[in-house]
């Protein structure tokens, strides 16, 4: 590979195993991101999906949750 920082581009995110997964719904979010947003917040990260997603895409992305998973 060319570029090291590439190499994980085309890893899967595992789908996540619990009700409320926003997983499902990434499709469908990203459609509704504004064209010029340059950083995100996910602000019930979980199983970090969303904030995987907005990553992979080149955002700068700031997550947030209280659960002891996320961290």
């Amino acid at each position: 590979m060319l570029f090291n920082e590439y190499k994980y581009f085309d890893y899967k995110f595992p789908e996540p195993q619990y009700l409320g997964a926003k997983y499902t719904l990434l499709g469908w979010l990203i459609k509704y991101v504004p064209q010029n947003v340059k950083i995100v917040l996910d602000a019930f990260s979980g199983s970090q999906s969303v904030s995987y997603l907005f990553k992979q895409m080149g955002f700068q992305t700031l997550t947030n949750d209280f659960l002891n998973f996320s961290e």
